[in-house]
């Protein structure tokens, strides 16, 4: 995802909205501790958010060639322009990576309602963040990975070791490597698995609604690395790279 500043020789990087909404609901602490946090509903949201990127993600740009173009929000109409404008409001700014789902407004919708709902979950954005390295290691979407990299140390305060192991489907925890260890079986029997993987992930602590909910993260992950890597999103956060292809 991106926003670009026109006319200057840098870009902003966002995070993801399914990231931004999870942190929000939890109900963190804003650093400035100004008294009138960002994390909940109220003026100073975007204000925050748009500091954050400014302080981590000056980034110089780069040229790549995209293989999908991005829909400028100036020139949208229709539902397209009604999302964009929703997307605005609530982040300051249109991410890339949705101006370029924008082009089919289904896509874009369809991603949107996803992530908000899986934001109301019960898994919490930690885990979604440690479920998101996962997947996108296992497709090999450096867009991804670049990105859930920043959001989990920057905005959701996971250690960097912790990131790196997560990319492994490994955690100390051994609840979370279940959970890790479940998303990485999904992937490589392409959704087929067996009672046994069920199972040992249920053993684990997790309900049939929090395996549920597993599933749909690995699901909305694959659609970002897939969307990802057929468009080609120019990275716009410090890169990381999948280390095997």
């Amino acid at each position: 995802m991106q926003w670009s500043d026109e006319g200057s020789n840098h870009r902003f990087g966002p995070s993801f909205l399914l990231i931004i909404s999870m942190v929000f609901r939890n109900g963190e602490n804003c650093p400035r501790s100004c008294g009138i946090c960002p994390f909940y509903p109220n003026t100073h949201h975007r204000t925050f958010v748009m500091s954050i990127m400014t302080n981590h993600l000056f980034i110089k740009k780069q040229k790549v060639m995209t293989r999908l173009q991005a829909l400028d929000p100036k020139v949208a109409t229709g539902r397209s322009k009604e999302l964009f404008d929703g997307i605005q409001a609530k982040l300051g700014m249109v991410p890339n990576m949705m101006k370029t789902m924008g082009n089919s407004p289904a896509v874009l919708e369809g991603y949107l309602n996803l992530s908000d709902a899986l934001g109301k979950g019960s898994l919490g954005g930690k885990l979604g963040e440690l479920l998101a390295l996962s997947v996108a290691e296992s497709n090999a979407c450096n867009y991804c990975l670049s990105a859930h990299s920043f959001i989990g140390e920057k905005l959701v305060g996971i250690d960097t070791d912790t990131l790196q192991a997560a990319r492994e489907g490994i955690n100390a925890d051994p609840k979370v490597a279940a959970a890790l260890q479940f998303a990485k079986t999904l992937i490589n029997k392409n959704g087929r698995v067996s009672s046994e993987d069920v199972e040992a992930v249920k053993a684990a602590g997790y309900t049939d609604g929090a395996v549920g909910e597993i599933v749909a993260h690995v699901a909305l992950n694959i659609l970002t690395n897939y969307f990802n890597n057929t468009a080609n999103t120019d990275i716009d956060f410090p890169v990381v790279e999948v280390a095997t292809v």
